[in-house]
């Protein structure tokens, strides 16, 4: 497993400097588009609410149309997009069903939830890119998350000694100590070296607050995972599982740095 993950990791990263770095913005958000495609399907299946057709059919063109009207620079047209993908979805569903269902309740809550927690925070990453220096921006919440994840995996394995949480029995209090010094640390390097801001009190709690929330975005994802008795959201990504496990913690950081670069 271990060498599938890094194998994966070798193979990806340089691809993902390139997309972030120096591609075309469009390819960037055409990224983001599969993304969050792919961890929506993904999220969707794990929850039960695996209906083929309207994941294809409607929430991937609302989908597509977040990303366009963001990259046109249209954000305050995101909320009647928040509606769409919703009344959409009910639409269909009272011209198809018949019958009163708790199971339709529950299915029309979970396709609001996946807007919410997967399209929602990826629409503000590309808002991130968007924005002067945003490029380096998207690299330091990466390496912040990644840093901080990739820590509290190793530091478990081989310092871990008191479980974390009983939702994720296998992460550890220790382990989520070393991710969290491992984000701030990558993350304090980072600002220094590329020098996009100004290494103060407030940035230096803004990556504290970057590495915290990276592992709650893991713990969210574990809880959801063993509600419904799946290991890993997917095996797109060998030695990672899915898309949507490779992102978890990175969801729940980016309004945080979102927040902080537009009010600053």
């Amino acid at each position: 497993m271990h060498i599938k993950r890094w194998i994966t990791a070798i193979i990806l990263i340089p691809v993902l400097i390139y997309i972030i770095g120096y591609s075309n913005p469009l390819i960037f958000h055409l990224l983001l588009i599969v993304t969050s495609f792919i961890a929506t399907w993904e999220f969707l299946s794990i929850t039960g609410n695996s209906e083929k057709w309207e994941i294809v059919l409607i929430l991937f063109p609302l989908i597509v149309l977040l990303f366009a009207i963001v990259y046109m620079r249209q954000a305050l047209l995101i909320p009647p997009i928040m509606v769409l993908w919703i009344a959409v979805p009910l639409f269909f569903r009272i011209i198809m069903k018949k019958e009163p269902s708790h199971a339709e309740t529950y299915k029309i809550s979970i396709n609001a939830l996946s807007f919410i927690y997967i399209c929602l925070p990826l629409s503000m990453l590309s808002l991130i890119y968007l924005y002067p220096s945003g490029r380096m921006w998207v690299f330091f919440i990466l390496l912040v998350v990644f840093a901080s994840d990739t820590g509290a995996f190793y530091g478990g394995r081989f310092l871990g000694r008191h479980a974390l949480h009983p939702l994720s029995p296998k992460k550890t209090i220790e382990g989520a100590v070393c991710g969290f010094f491992s984000g701030f640390i990558a993350g304090v390097y980072f600002i220094k070296i590329m020098k996009i801001s100004e290494l103060n009190t407030g940035v230096m709690i803004i990556i504290a607050l970057l590495s915290l929330f990276s592992q709650f975005g893991d713990l969210v994802e574990s809880m959801f995972k063993r509600n419904h008795g799946v290991k890993d959201s997917g095996s797109i990504l060998p030695g990672h599982g899915g898309v949507l496990d490779r992102i978890d913690g990175l969801l729940l950081s980016i309004p945080v740095l979102y927040v902080y670069i537009f009010l600053r």
